[in-house]
């Protein structure tokens, strides 16, 4: 049972880091004021941060319900059947 918690928290500290890496990136596309300024382009590039938000926010929320289905004392007990 420890190496499925194990390869459980590896996979999710990898899911998390990769969202914060996303969630950085987009940080620091909106902290940088030049090119989102300019004329014309402003709205298209408030768009596609607003998606990149969005799908962010859509995959959080289904790391989230995977780490909820992970957890569940009858899923443990299922993988403690089966690799025993």
């Amino acid at each position: 049972m420890d190496e499925t918690y194990k390869r459980f928290l590896a996979k999710g500290r990898i899911d998390l880091e990769a969202l914060e890496s996303r969630v950085n990136n987009i940080e620091y596309k909106l902290n940088s004021k030049g090119p989102l300024l300019l004329a014309g382009h402003a709205e298209s590039k408030l768009k596609a941060l607003y998606k990149a938000c969005e799908s962010l926010g859509i995959e959080g929320l289904n790391l989230s319900k995977a780490i909820k289905a992970e957890n569940q004392p009858i899923k443990q007990l299922m993988d403690a059947i089966t690799i025993n």
